[in-house]
């Protein structure tokens, strides 16, 4: 038996109406920016409280705008080290400051102590990860701290579509949350993202950044250098179809996650679980293993029996990428080791009941000869 990390699930009878929808989009001939976008963005701000939502074509053009829209060029910004570069790229591109902060060594994330220790007077903005699906435990206080400290809070959400914490959805806690619907994540449009915030002038402000710099789309006035970050609507349609999905992709992943609670006994492992009062939707099954093993070795021995575990959040944080190597020079131990001691489950929704006993039938055995 092999199992994979992943798989992109896309239900047949979805897919027989996703090529008739795609089929009337081409035949209209309004391939961006038309209704099914629209729509798209509708079904979001559902999910997210009514927030205003930009669709846009990534969760990096997302952070970009983002960046964008607060000017902040030449301004300070904490962004958490142990997260993909494509947090703080977008800031780098529009000339912020960066500053990395270390993380939370169970949960990988920021830390209101974080924040602030590196808080200076030249701070302007933070950004939050909420890693693998779980909000970041510290993300309310952090919340607090940048309101007492007239500080931007960015939520980078890409995780976390559905998570919640105290009944906050991601995406609803900061100035402005972003999402990516990339296909590893629990919904997919193939390539996409979206930016939520419940302030209307940086929503249509971000609107105009997403096409071009254009006041709007039937116009050829440009006020603003933006990019061509605008998101299809043959992407859209396919958003559309996995978003009325969500809430059943979350509950199947939920029960996988249960059955790896149940059926690992290890003690040498435990799963990354979300804090009372938050929800995840398990974009990741997170787990560390203890000082002493190597999870590398233990992946490939997993691998070798038929257990392909996923790429980890992260193997490589941002401070020990080549790009960022005049950024800082802090160091960053929980980052450190919350890179080398985790790993990611198998999961998705098709996973079946026989699959899940295989990955905790081996994993058990393989911990139990450490």
């Amino acid at each position: 038996m092999v199992i994979n990390p992943t798989k992109v699930h896309i239900p047949d009878e979805d897919q027989e109406n996703i090529i008739k929808k795609m089929k009337e989009i081409l035949n209209s001939g309004q391939l961006t920016l038309g209704p099914y976008t629209k729509e798209f963005e509708n079904k979001i701000s559902n999910i997210t409280s009514d927030q205003y939502v930009t669709a846009v074509s990534s969760g990096t053009s997302a952070l970009e705008i983002v960046a964008l829209t607060f000017n902040l060029k030449d301004k300070e910004v904490i962004i958490p080290s142990n997260t993909f570069v494509a947090t703080a790229t977008p800031f780098l591109r529009v000339g912020s400051k960066i500053r990395f902060a270390d993380c939370d060594p169970f949960y990988g994330s920021i830390t209101l102590e974080e924040v602030k220790r590196l808080h200076t007077k030249d701070t302007r903005a933070v950004v939050i990860v909420h890693i693998g699906g779980i909000i970041a435990p510290d993300s309310l206080l952090i919340k607090k701290y940048c309101e007492d400290n007239d500080l931007i809070l960015i939520e980078d959400a890409a995780h976390a579509l559905g998570s919640s914490i105290l009944g906050k959805p991601a995406g609803t806690l900061g100035e402005v949350g972003t999402f990516s619907f990339y296909p590893t994540k629990i919904v997919t449009s193939g390539e996409g993202g979206a930016i939520t915030t419940k302030n209307y002038n940086l929503s249509e402000e971000s609107r105009i950044y997403r096409d071009q710099g254009k006041v709007d789309f039937y116009n050829n006035y440009h006020t603003h250098v933006g990019s061509n970050w605008r998101l299809s609507e043959l992407h859209a349609i396919l958003g559309i179809f996995q978003l009325d999905r969500i809430n059943e992709f979350i509950e199947r992943r939920s029960k996988v996650v249960k059955a790896y609670l149940d059926q690992i006994k290890s003690e040498k492992i435990k799963i990354v679980t979300p804090p009372p009062g938050s929800e995840s939707n398990w974009y990741k099954v997170m787990a560390i293993v203890e000082n002493g093993i190597s999870r590398d070795e233990l992946k490939v021995k997993l691998s070798q029996e038929g257990v392909k575990c996923g790429g980890e959040v992260y193997t490589a944080p941002c401070h020990t990428q080549p790009i960022f190597k005049n950024t800082t020079k802090s160091s960053f131990p929980n980052s450190e080791y919350f890179s080398n001691q985790h790993l990611c489950l198998p999961v998705s929704v098709v996973m079946s009941d026989d699959e899940l006993s295989y990955v905790c039938e081996k994993l058990n055995n393989r911990l139990a000869l450490i």
